[in-house]
């Protein structure tokens, strides 16, 4: 019986690390190889063809060189492949173009659809099956799929979120971005699920009060901002009312993280989304308590003091919501959001905003006291 077990190491650990999966390496590759030869049928692991497949230079060069040697020390091929977008040539090249023999049994431990195209190149025997263990189902028909957790039996981390949701929809508004609350609340879903298990989630603001809270819109540039508790509510993010104000929001959130973050049951990893730096008592009270910190700021809006933390893992809102800017919307969006008043309240970015943003990020970039001003305008020009 032909029965191979083909792990793509480089997108298996990328994966790993993007869903917070706390795993022993040497467990991961001995289960991996045990439970590939109990789906295979095989009395025997030595009966099942395992290889790991990776940029095995790259984790030498980076001083990682035990990963290579625990794949080979729980039985498995390391086949380099330096080149990835030549790996499922370099695969069938090695081990199949030439062996007459149709395969039984094909496992894949792979998500990139790329890699799947492996599946379309081998010659299958008659009943032969193909099982796919990865992140999401394939599209390729006939195989079956596998969640990779659930056959590893590893636990992911629990997440809680805690969201300054005034202080980032203003950061959002100031640098143009037009506050989809739609795509705000898929994007906060899909990336905290990305980190763990999210086990609680929570946005403050002043809700029923505009405050200084922007405009909130849908896909269709229609303002929605009464309705934003009750959209939050129905996605699991639970709306807490705070009174208007910085402080006053800061002061509610740190007391709430503090407190949860002491229950015999609290998350493993805690996302405050805001940029102010008034958390950094807060965020030292979580490190010692041997939480992970995570800040979800906007580029421009976040404190110095925060970014320049190398304890802390800093994200931006602006990189993963995929919000459409001010002028992108058109005019639709600013009739949409007139108030009866007329649009007084409407946001108008300023005529200086990428002035401000431009040199920000350049002052960032450039180290030393001063920037001198053409080195600003060759930026604006360019």
């Amino acid at each position: 019986m032909a029965a191979y077990l083909i792990v793509d190491v480089d997108d298996l650990f990328a994966r790993l690390q993007t869903r917070s999966f706390a795993v022993d390496l040497h467990d991961l590759a001995t289960r991996l190889r045990g439970n590939a030869a109990l789906a295979a049928g095989l009395f025997s692991a030595d009966a099942l063809k395992a290889i790991a497949a990776a940029d095995w230079d790259k984790y030498r060069a980076s001083g990682n060189n035990s990963l290579e040697l625990i794949f080979e020390g729980v039985g498995f091929e390391t086949f380099d492949v330096p080149q990835r977008d030549q790996l499922v040539d370099s695969l069938v090249m090695q081990y199949f173009e030439h062996d007459p023999q149709p395969v039984d049994e094909l496992i894949v431990v792979t998500s990139a659809e790329d890699v799947l195209g492996l599946i379309e190149r081998i010659q299958m025997s008659k009943n032969g099956r193909i099982r796919v263990w990865g992140d999401q189902a394939p599209v390729h028909e006939g195989t079956i799929y596998q969640p990779l957790g659930s056959i590893l039996g590893v636990q992911s981390k629990t997440v809680a979120l805690y969201i300054d949701f005034e202080n980032i929809a203003i950061s959002l508004n100031e640098q143009g971005y037009a506050v989809n609350l739609e795509r705000l609340i898929e994007g906060i879903n899909s990336h905290a699920s990305a980190h763990g298990q999210i086990t609680a989630m929570a946005a403050y603001a002043p809700w029923g009060q505009r405050g200084s809270l922007p405009p909130l819109v849908d896909d269709m540039g229609r303002e929605v901002s009464d309705d934003a508790p009750s959209r939050l509510a129905l996605a699991n993010i639970d709306p807490v009312f705070n009174l208007p104000g910085k402080n006053s929001a800061d002061m509610r959130i740190a007391k709430d993280v503090l407190a949860d973050s002491q229950q015999a049951n609290a998350a493993d990893v805690y996302i405050i989304a805001s940029g102010d730096r008034d958390f950094n008592d807060v965020f030292g009270a979580l490190r010692s308590r041997n939480k992970q910190v995570i800040v979800w700021g906007v580029r421009g809006s976040t404190s110095r003091i925060l970014e320049n933390n190398p304890s802390l893992q800093i994200e931006y809102l602006d990189d993963f919501l995929q919000l459409r800017r001010h002028e992108a919307m058109g005019h639709t969006y600013a009739a949409n959001i007139a108030t009866p008043q007329g649009s007084a309240n409407a946001f108008t970015p300023s005529q200086w905003s990428s002035v401000v943003l431009q040199y920000d990020l350049l002052a960032a970039k450039i180290p030393g006291e001063g920037l001198p001003v053409e080195t600003l305008q060759d930026e604006l020009r360019r």
